[in-house]
């Protein structure tokens, strides 16, 4: 075996060349999103679902991959070869032909609008039954705020003020998104916000853990600019667009519901003015408080729909 890759040494270098230089492609070619997580597709037409239109896809552009693509391509011009083959294969998977035009394909977690599923109430039943406490309107209440939050969070680039109603993994999800905007001193404005409708869709277990799938609709305007200058880069600063997302929220089983009165402002097992590092621990008592093991925290956002 050691003799047979030490005499495929270089082929084995350049496949793994050619590898890399696949994922870079990848990276650069991704269609442009955003909202908290990016899940706005600035590419959608706007007559009507993201699952239609006619407009052709934008795509992001990482200015530190195209500079490595670039620096191995004048190292090895051959290397040109495959990255164009898979670009060519990538816009092509993006876009469909009709009648000579381009046609915008649909994005895979996109379904037709207004096509949200069925609320599954009885499944709350069981919640009810073990868990009192627990409200809907209450429920509500909280998801709404969270949503707001969340927005401004990320609109300000303040995403440690987002701590409290995450999980770690999506926390750190979110955050590595925003920390590209920062670093390609661009903002994601999300302005005039408006919640349309929240509904609980059903209530399961799995696990040591029980969640929650909530319904939001909202509206709402959604650019992104350039910090220094203000200059827009890619969105509409006066068109607001309607987002239908499922919520997936988590708490570990057996936590009751807190009291009404009890805010996110403040700890939840020690009652301290609330100060999260970034490990999802209280400063005060050092107690994990994202982990759905006092409250419900968010932990997965699926977009069903996006409609100008």
């Amino acid at each position: 075996m050691k003799e047979w890759i030490l005499r495929h040494e270089q082929t084995l270098r350049n496949v793994m060349k050619i590898g890399m230089l696949i994922g870079c492609v990848l990276l650069v070619t991704q269609p442009i999103l955003a909202d908290v997580g990016n899940n706005v597709d600035y590419s959608s037409g706007g007559g009507g679902s993201s699952s239609g239109g006619s407009s052709s896809y934008s795509y992001s552009v990482d200015p530190y991959t195209m500079m490595l693509l670039f620096r191995w391509i004048a190292r090895e011009p051959w290397l040109l070869i495959p990255i164009v083959i898979v670009i060519f294969f990538v816009v092509r998977s993006n876009r469909g032909t009709r009648g000579g035009e381009y046609q915008q394909a649909p994005r895979p977690d996109y379904r037709s609008y207004d096509a949200m599923p069925q609320a599954q109430k009885g499944s709350l039943n069981h919640l009810f039954e073990i868990d009192p406490n627990f409200s809907e309107q209450m429920l509500v209440s909280k998801v709404n705020n969270m949503f707001m939050r969340l927005q401004l969070a990320w609109m300000n680039k303040k995403w440690e003020e987002a701590r409290p109603f995450e999980t770690d993994a999506l926390f750190a999800t979110h955050k590595m998104q925003l920390d590209q905007y920062i670093a390609n001193k661009r903002t994601n404005r999300i302005e005039d916000i408006a919640i349309l409708n929240t509904d609980i869709l059903k209530y399961y277990t799995r696990g040591d853990f029980e969640y929650l799938d909530v319904a939001i609709k909202a509206r709402f305007v959604d650019y992104v600019v350039e910090d220094d200058k203000g200059q827009l880069v890619k969105g509409d600063r006066f068109h607001p667009v309607h987002m239908q997302y499922i919520w997936k929220l988590v708490r570990k089983q057996g936590v009751p519901t807190n009291d009404a009165h009890v805010e996110a402002t403040a700890c939840p097992n020690c009652g301290a003015n609330l100060s999260i590092n970034q490990a999802g621990r209280c400063e005060y008592c050092d107690s994990i408080v994202t982990k759905g093991d006092f409250d419900w925290v968010l932990s997965e956002i699926e977009v069903i729909s996006q409609h100008k």
